[in-house]
């Protein structure tokens, strides 16, 4: 790009009749990809010239002749945007990718500023599926990405590992199979105990407020309880480390849901101490207008919900 940039602006200064030493060098990049891929502004020029910006960038769209990198080019109000011919922008860039190998993009741009990124966050007891396989490959690819241009970042992995779906697989261990299931238990072992779960839950119902019990119990810090969600998390870690470790990908922090527990009281005693927080039906509210639903922090039994959580976490990753 920045032998693209020297050619256009020596392009700009031909259609000028000026030096490209003597021109404001104000190419760069628009705000939008589809408005161009370089844009030269012409406010400090129309200051110079005494024109508005919007009649120098006329004159430099109907005088300028664009090197043969250029698709074309148009002013629209103070600037000239310039679009380039992607098979071009292909066959000079890539090779210059692959032969400048690890030290490709570097820069320094993100020297003392620091980015979070949250990236693949499945869910334990079930398999990465190929959604989750997109957001970390995109995530791991920007996490690459910010480091070479110098930014701290701080790659997460954020387990869906809370819920009530933890009190229904306890539910379903307990009734159908047994906790010495859990010794030699498989990722798919577990996502099949959650489907035995919803059939016999069918026949059942009352196993649905079972495994809100449950959940209750784990929340509270029972020992049965957390026993199973602990076995539960090792069994689908170990499966999700074995497919990461293929793909190449890694995690600065993999912490989940339930990291954020101890923090939950903290974030809830502030948004009733900010007064946007009501009780309705027993549970704990905050009402957001506009036609939508309530914002539920606290359910009638005392547990939180993801929303509780994601509050948590939100605050966690500022501070």
């Amino acid at each position: 790009m920045r032998k693209y940039r020297e050619e256009l602006l020596a392009a700009v200064a031909a259609a000028l009749s000026r030096r490209v030493e003597d021109l404001p060098s104000d190419l760069d990049y628009p705000p939008r990809r589809d408005i161009g891929d370089l844009a030269y502004s012409c406010f400090r020029l129309g200051k110079e010239t005494g024109e508005s910006p919007a009649e120098a960038a006329k004159r430099i769209a109907g005088a300028i002749s664009t090197p043969g990198f250029v698709e074309s080019h148009s002013a629209a109000g103070p600037y000239v945007n310039f679009v380039l011919k992607p098979e071009v922008l292909a066959r000079d860039t890539l090779p210059a990718i692959d032969s400048a190998g690890e030290d490709c993009c570097r820069g320094d741009e993100g020297r003392g500023r620091t980015v979070v990124i949250d990236f693949s966050s499945p869910n334990i007891s079930k398999h990465l599926a190929f959604h989750h396989i997109r957001s970390t490959m995109i995530g791991q690819s920007l996490c690459r990405l910010h480091r070479a241009r110098g930014w701290n970042v701080v790659g997460i992995n954020h387990l869906g590992d809370w819920g009530t779906t933890f009190g229904k697989l306890m539910v379903a261990v307990i009734r159908l199979a047994g906790e010495s299931f859990l010794d030699s238990a498989t990722l798919s072992d577990l996502n099949g105990m959650y489907v035995a779960f919803h059939k016999a839950a069918e026949k059942d119902p009352a196993m649905e407020d079972e495994a809100r019990f449950w959940f209750k119990r784990l929340e509270d810090g029972d020992a049965r309880a957390r026993s199973m969600w602990t076995r539960f998390k090792e069994i689908s870690l170990a499966d999700f480390q074995r497919v990461y470790d293929r793909l190449g990908v890694s995690f600065d922090s993999i912490t989940g849901e339930s990291f954020y527990n101890e923090m939950l009281d903290r974030t809830v005693a502030d948004v009733e101490a900010a007064g946007i927080a009501e009780i309705s039906q027993g549970a704990l509210v905050v009402q957001l207008g506009d036609g939508m639903p309530p914002a539920l922090l606290r359910k009638q039994d005392g547990a939180t919900l993801y929303l509780t959580r994601d509050l948590a976490a939100a605050r966690y990753r500022m501070e």
